[in-house]
Formats: C-alpha cells, sequence, structure tokens
C-alpha cells in the first residue's frame, strides 16, 4: 500500500514526494540550530535614507551586510527522487550543526545553488547567470544594451545571436577586470 493510493490529495507518487519535500523544508525554516546561527550572527545596524536601526547580517561570502541572508548547507542538500533516497536527503538537511552552514545574501546562496547544481565554478556560474538574466530583458532593451555596446543589427537578429554578443561582452568585460 502506498500513501498516494488512497488519499486523492497526493494523486501520485510525485505528488506524495513533492509534499515530503515540502515538509521537510518547512521543519527546515524553524531548525534550532539554524535559528540560533542566526540570532548570534546579527546585529543593528543603520540602514536606509533615514539611518533606522535594524538587525542585519553580513554575508560570509562577499562580506557585505544585508538583511535578509538566508542559511546556507555548506554541504549541499541536493535532492531526492524516490523514498529510498528520502533519508539521506532529509539527514544532510536536518542533521547540522552549527560548523555545517553560513549565512549568505541572496544573490551569493542564489549563485552557490546555480554552482552546486551545474557542477562549475564560481565565475562560470557568476557569468551564466548573468547571461541568464539578460536574456530575460525584453527584446527591446537586449537590443539597445548591445548596439551601444558595438553590435550592428545584423549581429543581433535573432535569439541565439543576441545570446552569442552576451557571452563575448561578458567575457571581454570579465578580461577587462
Amino acid at each position: 500500500m502506498n500513501p498516494w493510493d488512497d488519499v486523492p490529495y497526493f494523486k501520485n507518487e510525485s505528488g506524495f514526494l513533492n509534499w515530503l519535500r515540502s515538509q521537510t523544508r518547512r521543519i527546515w525554516s524553524r531548525h534550532p540550530t539554524k535559528l540560533e546561527y542566526k540570532k548570534n550572527r546579527r546585529y543593528k545596524a543603520p540602514v536606509g535614507k533615514n539611518g533606522k536601526m535594524v538587525f542585519v547580517s553580513d554575508c560570509e561570502i562577499c562580506g557585505k551586510q544585508h538583511r535578509d541572508c538566508e542559511v546556507d548547507h555548506i554541504k549541499a542538500g541536493g535532492s531526492f527522487h524516490d523514498w529510498g533516497s528520502y533519508t539521506k536527503w532529509a539527514e544532510r538537511i536536518l542533521w547540522v550543526g552549527m560548523d555545517d552552514i553560513r549565512e549568505l545574501c541572496p544573490d551569493c546562496h542564489s549563485i552557490v545553488t546555480y554552482q552546486q547544481s551545474n557542477n562549475c565554478s564560481w565565475e562560470e556560474a557568476v557569468s551564466r547567470k548573468m547571461l541568464v538574466s539578460k536574456l530575460k530583458q525584453p527584446v527591446t532593451i537586449q537590443k539597445k544594451e548591445l548596439t551601444d555596446a558595438g553590435f550592428t543589427d545584423s549581429m543581433i537578429r535573432n535569439k541565439g545571436a543576441r545570446e552569442e554578443c552576451y557571452v563575448k561582452l561578458l567575457r571581454d568585460v570579465k578580461n577587462d577586470a
């Protein structure tokens, strides 16, 4: 007997596993180690134009001060796709101490997650994420940016061509830095 057989809520195994993943992440959101870690790292600092004192943390990668740092597992939690791999995944997510986590700003956390899931370097993850963000812009903005950077209309005629131009542009910017 499977949990999804008698309960229409789950529909199928995939639905049950999605629910299980969601509930485990809910436990993580209230995990005592995570909450204590955040509490120990936060401090009050003036933020904004009026200098209002609010709680902030410093990103452990870029070092910048943020109000919305996220707790990251240093050893990637990964994922699971069947019941047999659930317990190992849950252990990686929940069986943690203070030395197993860190606080990252949303940008750095996004890059680390991309880096881990695509098995690439930090620099490559930054470049790929930058490229994706550029290609998500409206076409009119893409064309303006690229023509302003010296690319001709014939060089940016379609999505693939614009992507090639952005790759070259981002590579040139990186090499100039």
